[in-house]
């Protein structure tokens, strides 16, 4: 009987966990790896304070992002879309585009 009860929790750790590893994945492609070997080799240890730093502000924001998407239905820029001036909108989504 342990083994039924244990699929459930099992699929809903995957679910909530899925979309956060998905976006963690998602930053770690080949460029990025140069990139990082290369601001590593400029800087040494003098910016691994940012690790700790910015960790919880993404952790935060993917997970909130998240839950958006799971209540709206919608991504975060249909929520935008709909409940915000569209000049705030083009200004979140040009800081998106400068950012990546």
């Amino acid at each position: 009987m342990p083994e039924v009860a244990a699929a459930p929790r099992k699929r809903n750790l995957l679910r909530s966990v899925g979309l956060g590893l998905i976006t963690g994945a998602a930053d770690d492609d080949c460029s990025a790896v140069g990139t990082y070997a290369q601001v590593g080799a400029q800087l040494g240890y003098k910016a691994l304070w940012l690790a700790p730093a910015v960790l919880p502000m993404m952790v935060v924001a993917v997970y909130l992002s998240g839950k958006l998407g799971q209540v709206a239905g919608q991504g975060l820029f249909g929520v935008l879309r709909s409940h915000a001036p569209r000049w705030l909108l083009y200004l979140i989504l040009a800081g998106v585009l400068v950012g990546n």
